[in-house]
């Protein structure tokens, strides 16, 4: 427990790496790379309470469709300074009550661009994102699923559909707190709120898309210095059930189509600005 495992060349697995005690993988700038036989986790971090820290270095697969690094049943696993690089599936996932902490130099990428799948999967579990110098990019962002929480101090979520989205009807109990860094949809709403709780966006945050927030649930909370811009180039047809308008919106707040909680606006501070 509490060891660490330094690789000493780039290392290209044949089967998934389960870890099931705490411990520290330090790739010293080398690659780790599931082989074509790993289909589904490169690295499964599984048990309550055990830590996992992946740091210095590079994990990939050459598999398309399989994902990075879960952390399972209560383990929590912390990227620092390290680079993630996926196609098709969640780069990352945290399930049953597990935890993902990134923080450093860290860099998360969904290089296909499968607007279904998260870059980040939530599932029950938590994230934290600690600094500025974290970038998460891919197709989609962050997804919460399920009583899931996301504290995010820093970092940039840049992506072309939502960088932060809940999942209409299976999102009850999600929270969000964001008070630093960016989120930013190049093609899309950047925040989708369909079903979640409560999101609290304050401190210097800035949220850009052609909607910059989309809220159909839960209580929303803008704060201090934080900013929401909407680009999009004016109104369009109304959308279609669970969907958003790209009609360049700060704000933009819609019936509830889900069971979710009441909705509830608190202007305490910060700017609502659209750009058309």
């Amino acid at each position: 427990s509490g060891e660490t495992l330094q690789l000493l060349s780039n290392v290209t697995l044949d089967s998934r790496l389960n870890i099931n005690k705490s411990l520290t993988l330090d790739l010293a700038d080398h690659t780790l790379t599931g082989g074509n036989n790993v289909k589904d986790y490169v690295i499964i971090a599984i048990g309550n309470g055990i830590n996992v820290t992946l740091t210095n270095g590079t994990c990939t697969a050459s598999y398309s469709s399989c994902s990075a690094i879960r952390a399972s049943d209560g383990a929590h696993v912390e990227i620092v300074d390290a680079h993630v690089s996926f196609a098709d599936m969640n780069a990352l996932e945290a399930r049953d009550g597990s935890s993902i902490t990134l923080r450093g130099n860290t860099h998360i990428k969904m290089t296909g661009n499968m607007l279904s799948y998260g870059t980040i999967y939530i599932d029950n579990s938590a994230l934290t994102i600690e600094d500025n110098s974290v970038v998460v990019e891919g197709g989609s962002g962050i997804i919460l699923y399920g009583a899931s929480n996301l504290n995010m101090k820093g970092g940039e979520l840049r992506c072309n559909a939502s960088s932060l989205a809940t999942i209409g009807g299976k999102s009850a109990g999600s929270t969000a707190t964001i008070t630093g860094g960016s989120l930013r949809s190049d093609g899309g709403t950047a925040i989708y709120w369909s079903s979640g709780d409560s999101l609290t966006i304050g401190g210097d945050a800035a949220v850009e898309g052609l909607v910059a927030l989309s809220l159909r649930s839960g209580t929303f909370t803008l704060q201090d210095n934080a900013t929401l811009i909407g680009t999009g180039a004016g109104r369009v047809a109304s959308p279609n059930v669970g969907s958003t308008p790209d009609d360049g919106s700060a704000l933009r707040v819609d019936a509830q189509l889900y069971n979710g909680s009441p909705i509830v606006v608190n202007l305490e501070g910060g700017t609502l600005e659209s750009k058309y």
